[in-house]
């Protein structure tokens, strides 16, 4: 339901696609990714064909590209806080520290570079890009876009990604604790 709620902050204003329709389209887009071995391949095409007649191909494409991206920004911020609180509240061996410690790097380091990418760095006297960059270049253009018209909604759909997975958390939580009785992880 968030994740929905999330995509339609990433339409751009006046769109017709409501809640319900965006819900819709979202768990069914979701289950094809989940049931195929092909999951994003799967389930963001689903997505768009399953609202083809209420948004055009490239609202769907950018709307559904941005929500990505931010749900990925959020999914790598919600893995680094969790490598943040095991390296300081589990004892690990030094070996295993140093590895946690390396993951965020890595991953602070991917963040860098896909920053890098999507600020554009091509040339215009070097002749055409290749087709991938064009298509980081029209990736770029619609998030650029987007984020500079609609700064709030940006924010307001990472917070919701954010409580997602704040919730995803709980139910982990709970479904262990509901699991392993007396043996069940604390807060403390």
């Amino acid at each position: 339901m968030l994740r929905s709620a999330c995509w339609r902050l990433c339409l751009p204003l006046g769109t017709a696609l409501t809640y319900r329709q965006a819900l819709s389209a979202f768990l069914a887009g979701d289950a094809v990714g989940n049931v195929t071995p092909l999951g994003l391949l799967a389930s963001e095409p689903a997505k768009m064909f399953l609202t083809r007649r209420l948004l055009a191909t490239r609202e769907a494409v950018a709307s559904l590209a941005v929500e990505n991206l931010i749900y990925a920004v959020s999914v790598v911020g919600m893995l680094a806080i969790g490598l943040l609180v095991v390296v300081a509240t589990v004892p690990a061996v030094w070996a295993v520290q140093w590895w946690m410690v390396a993951a965020l790097l890595v991953a602070a380091g991917s963040g860098v570079v896909a920053l890098w990418l999507l600020r554009g760095t091509w040339d215009a006297s070097r002749g055409a890009r290749p087709q991938w960059r064009e298509r980081i270049a029209g990736l770029r253009t619609a998030i650029a876009g987007f984020s500079a018209s609609h700064p709030s909604r940006l924010w307001r759909a990472m917070a919701l990604n954010l409580v997602f997975h704040l919730l995803a958390v709980v139910e982990v939580f709970l479904t262990l604790r509901w699991l392993l009785g007396d043996l069940s992880p604390t807060l403390g």
